[in-house]
């Protein structure tokens, strides 16, 4: 995974639990996808924003998931649908990452 980002202020208001299994999915130039399990949700101002966010453990430390780069989504682990493509979704992740660095 990539870890922090830069992200414009953020003040969490609130932590409440995660639904059971609910999976912050992320996408890696190595790795096509990676299953993060939520610790909690957040309330988070930004501005005059309010969002409910994800939190997970990164490196030992809690982290929203917003703050990561490669975030691509939640998934709920309870339901055996899922009509998300998640590697055709982190491959447009990796090829934009790869347009960006290219253009640098």
């Amino acid at each position: 995974m990539q870890f922090q980002k830069e992200e414009p202020q953020a003040q969490i208001l609130q932590l409440i639990p995660a639904p059971a299994q609910l999976q912050a999915k992320f996408g890696a130039r190595q790795t096509p996808v990676i299953e993060v399990p939520l610790v909690c949700l957040a309330l988070v101002k930004r501005k005059d924003e309010e969002t409910i966010e994800g939190v997970v453990v990164e490196q030992g430390k809690f982290t929203l998931v917003s703050h990561i780069t490669g975030f691509l989504g939640y998934r709920d682990g309870r339901s055996r649908l899922d009509s998300v493509d998640w590697f055709q979704k982190a491959e447009g992740y990796r090829q934009a990452q790869q347009q960006l660095d290219g253009g640098q």
